[in-house]
């Protein structure tokens, strides 16, 4: 749900500032909405936002 993939956005913002890295917010949130989209619609998630090396993750940014 929303609450879920937005705790997990947070927590990825906060690895990245705790690290000194700018984050890539379209990036992001990019696949923080695709999780939520596919596990709105399909009833299961993708975790791309976790795992942004994931093939479909990738195609949907090129």
């Amino acid at each position: 749900n929303f609450n879920e993939h937005s705790k997990i956005l947070v927590k990825i913002l906060k690895i990245q500032e705790a690290n000194g890295i700018d984050p890539e917010i379209r990036s992001l949130f990019s696949l923080c909405a695709l999780d939520m989209v596919t596990q709105y619609l399909v009833g299961k998630g993708t975790n791309c936002l976790s795992n942004s090396n994931q093939d479909y993750a990738t195609a949907v940014h090129k």
